[in-house]
């Protein structure tokens, strides 16, 4: 009895093209060319050169006018889990579809499947209500939905599947360890994790209006934010008023006050509020909009806090190429924040990148586009 071959992940398909190119003379690497453009693997360029598939083309940068996620910025990349020591990396990139079309009543998504740095999926996909509240849970309707089509290789079908019944039973802020922004370079990417010293990460900052922040046993005036005159007469009113309403008159009377948050979560609460000497140290307008110190400190409260790590590519002390980290920044409060923090220190390092090519390349050689295959995370 005959057994079938052992299946392999599509990595050993990217090694044997890669043997084929190095033993090849120029006429077979010609003919090598038109044979993987024919099975889908490589596809020529409008400028005639032959650039990977889903891939950028290294001569001229123009994206694969076949992959619908070319041009968008991945605003999710998940780092899908190994099965095996020997798997290569799998990501899925997730952006939102700024041109939905005739699906425009539902929401719209692009999405890519890469594996070992190389397209392997990449399509539209429409969710309609109800919708999800935050991209990674789209995330994991995608990959379940490309489970369900049973039209993927078996070994990248169970990649997905593990990652998928997996995450639902984890707390939801644990969901957010996994978040991977990426650059526009696949050399390079932004890690947003949750920060484990969240407790210490209150919101500072001399332009933040004063907050109290109480519990059912004390109350205090918050620290590293603006601090109020007179701090004992406010902490005094508030444990012999007993009531936020009688509170609130009088700061409004004693203290110049003319806005007043309050955000609760369990048994505490932090009690943000404006005086006449916080406007004129910050210069706020005389009716102050205290929103968006009242968000920072909703985050706080529900551990909505994050560390942002830029991450490069790159051999150091001659060894072999691994990530390492570039830069990091604790303490962010909000995901939406921490997203676009990402997004700006991963442009910040692109141009760090650029400078050093370019000095590395001496004045007279222009800079050549370079694109480089992505690493295992």
């Amino acid at each position: 009895m005959t057994t079938a071959p052992p299946r392999t992940e599509p990595a050993t398909v990217t090694a044997l093209v890669g043997v084929l190119y190095g033993t090849a003379t120029a006429d077979q690497g010609a003919c090598l060319d038109d044979v993987l453009i024919r099975a889908g693997y490589r596809r020529r360029c409008r400028c005639g050169t032959v650039a990977e598939r889903g891939q950028r083309c290294p001569l001229c940068g123009t994206d694969d006018p076949d992959d619908p996620f070319g041009g968008h910025r991945s605003q999710l990349t998940v780092n899908l889990p190994h099965l095996g020591e020997a798997q290569a990396p799998l990501h899925l990139d997730l952006s939102v579809d700024p041109n939905p079309g005739e699906a425009a009543a539902c929401c719209g998504y692009v999405y890519r499947l890469r594996h070992a740095g190389r397209w392997l999926r990449t399509g539209r996909w429409h969710r309609c209500a109800p919708q999800p509240r935050t991209l990674l849970r789209t995330a994991l309707l995608l990959a379940a939905d490309l489970v369900a089509a049973r039209n993927l290789d078996p070994l990248i079908g169970a990649r997905l599947q593990a990652w998928t019944t997996a995450l639902p039973t984890r707390q939801s802020p644990a969901l957010d360890d996994v978040t991977v922004v990426d650059g526009h370079r696949l050399d390079q990417r932004a890690l947003i994790t949750i920060d484990p010293y969240a407790d210490s990460c209150r919101p500072c900052g001399d332009a933040l209006a004063p907050a109290l922040l109480t519990d059912r046993y004390d109350v205090a005036l918050a620290e590293g934010v603006h601090q109020p005159r007179h701090p004992d007469r406010i902490l005094a009113a508030w444990r012999q008023l007993g009531s936020l309403s009688r509170f609130r008159r009088y700061l409004a009377i004693f203290h110049g006050t003319t806005a007043l948050e309050v955000v609760t979560v369990d048994s505490t609460r932090v009690v943000v509020f404006d005086t006449s000497d916080f406007r004129t140290a910050t210069g706020a307008d005389p009716q102050a909009d205290l929103s968006g110190d009242a968000a920072m400190w909703h985050d706080w409260l529900h551990g909505d806090v994050y560390t942002v790590t830029v991450q490069t590519y790159d051999t150091v002390d001659g060894h072999d190429p691994r990530w390492h980290d570039a830069d990091s920044v604790s303490g962010v409060l909000g995901h939406n924040h921490a997203v676009g923090l990402a997004a700006d220190l991963l442009a910040s390092q692109s141009e760090q990148n650029r400078h050093c090519r370019q000095q590395l390349a001496g004045p007279n050689s222009p800079e050549q586009s370079t694109h480089t295959e992505l690493p295992t995370p």
